[in-house]
């Protein structure tokens, strides 16, 4: 071994190993990849120059070793998009359905990454959901909603909202609840069409979800969250983020989680309406969702996606898109699928990070 080689060891030893692995064996042949991958590389055009002090140490360890210790956790990326992908929903194992700028929603089948594309809406679509195996409804900047018929790709439309549709779920079989740039929240009876209007927010309404079959809470561009009981169709207000709420989800009947512009995410326990915040994206966070009780899963506009361990509030980065990430879904419980600005679609498998 020569000079070089040996003072390579010498940094991945002191630096590196008791970060790497706890098996000294299984760390030698990680350090031995290491010198392999940093033979050819020079500094000062004739020496590798490593540094000696614990900064270095963890500048090589975030930016080298994660590259050379990991597989790459992003198992493939669907194309067919040609505009941003908003929204992604699972309709079962190897099917799922995407809704993009380009005015189109695509259902895919994963077995082998092919798409059909679903035509109706005359502006982007901004969001779709599943009402149930063969029906799903989707919203859009042109205003309406389409209940979508997947035996046949027929559509009808919802009509009543004033302003771009940003949101909507599923309250039950013939019920929907949307969200809108008009303000206001409609709850939707699908046996006839109608609706009813919900007021309270001062700005778009861009999420909205189900606590309870008489209980749904909203995120909203005036910053707040509203939970609204449904047998009377009032609201109180959730304060905390300071900028746009653009995304929630249910993590348990009295907890919830909510990403903001502010760039953050928070834990709300609905029974005092107090919250915890999560700190790690470096802009606005789009998305949100369950990966079990004590893991979710965000997407950003800095272009990752992050993994959270809600027990001590820490986080594993997934980077891939090269901008926005807008949705997120779980595909099963070590796969998730992520929509993108960049037009994309990717599936992730958790098992390698």
């Amino acid at each position: 071994m020569n000079d070089i080689d040996k003072k390579a060891l010498e940094f991945c030893k002191k630096f590196f190993c008791n970060e790497i692995h706890s098996e000294l064996e299984t760390c030698k042949l990680i350090i031995y990849t290491i010198l392999k991958q940093l033979k050819n590389w020079t500094v000062d055009g004739e020496r590798i120059n490593f540094g000696n002090d614990k900064l270095t140490g963890l500048v090589w360890l975030k930016t080298i070793v994660p590259y050379l210790c990991h597989e790459n956790p992003c198992v493939k990326v669907l194309n067919g998009h040609t505009n941003d992908v908003n929204s992604v929903i699972k309709l079962n194992e190897t099917t799922i359905v995407s809704g993009s700028d380009d005015r189109t929603l695509r259902v895919w089948d994963l077995t082998n990454d092919t798409s059909r594309v679903l035509r109706g809406h005359t502006r982007c679509v901004t969001l779709v959901m599943e009402l149930n195996e063969t029906t799903i409804v989707s919203g859009s900047y042109d205003r309406t909603l389409r209940v979508w018929d997947l035996t046949n790709d027929t559509s009808r439309v919802l009509r009543g909202h004033t302003n771009c549709v940003w949101s909507v779920m599923k309250l039950n079989e013939t019920t929907i609840v949307s969200g809108s740039d008009d303000e206001t929240l409609r709850v939707w009876d699908l046996t006839n069409d109608t609706s009813r209007v919900l007021y309270g927010h001062t700005d778009s309404v861009n999420s909205v979800m189900k606590l309870n079959e008489t209980t749904i809470v909203s995120g909203s561009r005036d910053d707040t969250l509203r939970v609204w009981d449904l047998t009377n169709d009032t609201s109180r207000v959730l304060n905390g983020h300071t900028h746009y709420v653009w995304s929630v989800m249910k993590l348990n009947d009295t907890t919830i989680v909510s990403g903001s512009w502010d760039r953050t995410l928070r834990i709300w326990d609905l029974t005092n309406d107090t919250s915890r915040v999560l700190r790690g994206h470096t802009n606005a966070v789009y998305s949100v969702i369950k990966l079990n009780e004590t893991t979710i899963v965000s997407g950003s506009s800095d272009r990752t996606l992050r993994v959270w361990n809600l027990l001590n509030d820490t986080s594993r980065v997934l980077r891939g898109h090269t901008n926005a990430v807008y949705s997120v879904i779980k595909l099963n419980e070590t796969t998730i699928v992520s929509g993108s600005d960049d037009n994309t679609l990717r599936v992730w498998d958790l098992t390698k990070i």
